[in-house]
């Protein structure tokens, strides 16, 4: 019997537009407890894995390498954009995974019929903020009153439990907008041209980072056009 082990979420303003909705879960029949993260803007072409053996990365999917990355490429010799070891427990059996940031400022897109009732939707952060939402592992046999991060003002998303009954939370907050160093450059289409199409229309990006504790984060944002005004 296969084990649904799920989350889907995304977030919602109250004018109804939402971000890009992420898809956090854990393959059902597998004995193993790997968890992966990814965006479906992305089309799953582009994955963090958190596995059980505690070697961690984000990495292109190697079908889509084939099929969509002209050959010299580099992504042909690593396809991987970083690997790293999991970090350690932030309290007795707990770790926190990773983070998700979307700033209020990037939550623009219209509702669609593609978002089903199966997405949890977050309402956004107050304007020049952002949505911070953590991926959590309570390891088996750790008792948590409520969920993790609740004492310091989170909320709950969703939860599975995995093979190993340990059981991964998504929580939220509100944080201020992180601040990056400005980065420029020029879009580059793979072999489907889908980017280049984006173009009609709002292009959207993923960065991913680390913080000053050793964790990994992805952001979602907009891409603002050379000579744009800068957005919270």
């Amino acid at each position: 019997m296969t084990t649904h082990r799920e989350v889907r979420l995304g977030v919602r303003s109250q004018a109804g537009n939402v971000s890009g909705t992420w898809k956090i879960w854990s393959p059902g029949g597998m004995k193993k407890s790997d968890v992966y993260v990814a965006s479906r803007a992305l089309g799953f072409a582009l994955k963090t894995s958190l596995h059980e053996s505690g070697i961690w990365h984000t990495a292109f999917n190697t079908t889509f390498v084939a099929s969509e990355v002209e050959s010299g490429h580099r992504l042909h010799e690593n396809r991987f954009v970083e690997k790293w070891p999991a970090p350690a427990e932030i309290a007795p059996g707990l770790l926190r995974c990773f983070q998700l940031l979307i700033p209020t400022a990037a939550v623009t897109l219209p509702t669609s019929s593609e978002h089903s009732s199966a997405i949890d939707w977050i309402p956004a952060a107050p304007p020049g903020m952002a949505t911070e939402i953590s991926v959590m592992l309570l390891h088996a046999g750790v008792r948590c009153s409520r969920w993790p991060g609740a004492a310091r003002g989170f909320e709950p998303i969703g939860s599975f439990v995995l093979a190993s009954k340990g059981t991964v939370w998504c929580v939220y907050q509100y944080v201020p907008v992180p601040r990056l160093s400005p980065a420029t450059g020029t879009a580059t289409a793979f072999k489907s041209a889908r980017a280049a199409n984006a173009a009609e229309g709002e292009l959207r990006i993923v960065v991913f980072g680390s913080d000053e504790s050793g964790g990994r984060f992805a952001i979602e944002s907009i891409v603002q056009p050379a000579g744009g005004g800068a957005g919270g």
